[in-house]
């Protein structure tokens, strides 16, 4: 059963769905400083969890299986938990364009749970996007180990994953103390990338952006993507939100607006923003970017942002030609493919020796129809096999 925190109807174009109690808790702050969010949804297997969070709908998960008190921290009662509530998780995409699921993973409902109920709502017909944080370096190999799972099943259920760290949000956010500020701070990031898309698709900025475009640009379950963002206030704010975002520490790597081969940038200001700093920053920004990468742009411009300029930036990666997606080093934004883990042969064609009977040389062979059925029929016959690639 689906009990609803207050009377809106959920049923709209955009839903965002927080899996699991770190989801949920970081949806709640978010929702703090979101005067006009889309629909949302907290989903979890602790009803505790449910009565405390402020979305709009509530699905609590495996009621049978759990009793309502959370799945232990392990990811597959999380995800028997989900095949349980599937019937009610099915009502909740029904209509729906585009679900973001909002997912803190390493524990056990997030985890588990996330990648079955992505694949139900694809099933539906709805876009889905993963919005995915890993634990922190503190909190240990194993729940990190664990995310890292959780990312390769989202990646294999989603039409696009995005996943960060909670220690590089903390980072990118320049926070170091006190304890609270950190997890503020993590959550806070990954409240203002989400909220930034939401409000680009809902139509309600100067430049927009259509779900298809992003789709296009996501390019799909097979390419990695990462967030990241620059803040200004005050004189020359633009050209140094700017900065900040070229040097933000979540875009490493490919994932560089300089190496992309793709990315949205939304700018998010307060009602006085000027053309020209509009202008400026998308040149510039066209200009820090590979000539054959796609840029997509979008402007919402909104006086509850007062004087700040903000970015937010998804770029999707640039892999590099000497290497290949493998296990050596897990990138957790990178899906490990079948074809990433299947070997590559050295040969064109397997070739076998002459066939030999060892200790029944000397045994009189058996004909039949003129054939010897003591050699294997693909030897007799000459069919060749192509080695596996």
């Amino acid at each position: 059963m689906i009990f609803s925190a207050d009377r809106r109807d959920y049923a709209r174009q955009i839903k965002v769905a927080a899996i699991g109690g770190g989801a949920c808790r970081a949806l709640d702050r978010m929702l703090l400083r979101w005067p006009r969010p889309p629909c949302t949804v907290a989903v979890d297997t602790d009803d505790r969890s449910l009565d405390a969070s402020r979305a709009a709908a509530h699905l609590p998960l495996g009621g049978r299986l759990t009793k309502g008190f959370g799945s232990g921290g392990d990811p597959r009662v999380g995800k028997l938990a989900a095949e349980e509530s599937v019937a009610e998780w099915r009502s909740i995409c029904a209509d729906t364009d585009w679900m973001i699921l909002l997912a803190a993973l390493g524990g056990g409902t997030g985890t588990g749970a996330a990648s079955t109920l992505a694949r139900v709502a694809m099933s539906c017909g709805t876009r889905v996007t993963a919005l995915a944080t890993l634990p922190f370096d503190f909190e240990g190999n194993e729940r990190m180990q664990r995310a890292q799972r959780g990312v390769r099943e989202l990646h294999a259920a989603c039409d696009a994953v995005i996943a960060t760290s909670n220690s590089g949000l903390v980072t990118a956010a320049g926070v170091s103390e006190p304890a609270t500020a950190a997890f503020a701070a993590a959550d806070g990031a990954v409240g203002f990338m989400l909220t930034a898309l939401c409000r680009m698709i809902q139509g309600q900025g100067l430049l927009t952006l259509d779900m298809p475009s992003l789709q296009r640009l996501l390019g799909g379950r097979a390419q990695p993507a990462a967030f990241g963002f620059g803040r200004a206030e005050g004189s020359g704010r633009a050209a140094t939100a700017l900065a900040d975002l070229l040097a933000c520490p979540l875009l490493a790597d490919d994932h560089r607006l300089s190496h992309a081969n793709g990315a949205w940038v939304g700018i998010l200001a307060g009602d006085t923003v000027s053309f020209l700093e509009i202008e400026t920053t998308l040149v510039e920004l066209r200009a820090a970017m590979k000539p054959e990468a796609t840029l997509l742009t979008g402007v919402y411009a909104d006086e509850s942002f007062g004087d700040e300029f903000n970015l937010a930036a998804v770029t999707t990666g640039a892999r590099r030609k000497a290497e290949e997606p493998g296990l050596s080093q897990l990138d957790v934004s990178m899906p490990l493919s079948s074809a990433a883990r299947r070997p590559s042969a050295t040969e064109e064609q397997l070739k076998f020796d002459p066939p030999k009977k060892g200790r029944f040389n000397d045994v009189d062979p058996t004909i039949v129809g003129g054939e010897d059925l003591d050699i294997p029929t693909f030897i007799r016959r000459k069919i060749r096999f192509e080695a596996a690639r």
